[in-house]
């Protein structure tokens, strides 16, 4: 039966291991899930069993017991060994937080499945170049969020908190249109975007308050 060790350390009772000592990380998402595959997978490229720690938890986070207890059972010059990075985390910046952890504690990193492999030259160009691209990724979208938001404010589109239109706003307006000149009066649209607001709703609270309209109106056209 294939044990996977998920245990809290007691340095009082443990050796310290030596040097290079590989350890294990395998991880299923849901508990119906079998992790027999990784654990083979490691038992073959030299993982012995008391050094194999599992979880059957998301990649979300993590936060995972079996995680956090293969990375205190590492020591400076171990390799943590997983069968994909995506069993260590689905967040290329979780992963590359974890690259950080594990480089300041002196400790390398290699996945069975995928070019990463920090004990040697190829294989540490590999893991900073994946970082590099996702970092691009990332700013590349948000170039393009603020291109869109900048595209979306030119055709009138607010973002942000929803306006209000209170006492304040209401006075405001009020004052407005009795400031524009007679020969070109405002209209409540005009008003309305001032404050984020539309026309019909200027209206509305001007009549209340006024009891006129105070906006440039259609002459009514005689039959």
């Amino acid at each position: 039966m294939t044990i996977c060790m998920s245990r809290d350390r007691n340095p009082q009772q443990e050796t310290p291991p030596p040097a290079s000592v590989l350890i294990g990380y395998a991880r299923v998402s849901t508990q119906d899930q079998d992790l027999t595959m990784q654990i083979e997978a490691l038992r073959r490229a030299g993982v012995k069993e008391s050094h194999i720690y599992c979880d059957k938890r998301s990649g979300k986070t993590t936060n995972r017991r079996g995680l956090q207890n293969a990375l205190l059972d590492a020591r400076p010059g171990d390799v943590l060994v997983v069968f994909k990075l995506d069993r260590l985390s689905r967040s290329m910046r979780d992963l590359m937080n974890l690259s950080d952890r594990l480089h300041r504690d002196g400790i390398e990193l290699r996945s069975l499945n995928d070019p990463v492999d920090t004990t040697t030259p190829v294989g540490k160009f590999y893991f900073h170049l994946m970082a590099a691209l996702s970092e691009f990724e990332r700013s590349l979208i948000s170039w393009r969020t603020s291109k869109g938001m900048e595209a979306a404010r030119s055709r009138g589109q607010r973002f942000g908190p929803k306006p209000t239109f209170g006492p304040k706003e209401l006075d405001g307006a009020i004052r407005m249109f009795k400031a524009a000149p007679k020969s070109k009066p405002l209209t409540a649209a005009e008003v309305g975007r001032r404050f984020g607001v539309t026309g019909q709703l200027v209206r509305v609270k001007v009549l209340a308050k006024v009891g006129r309209p105070l906006w440039e109106t259609k002459p009514k056209i005689k039959p």
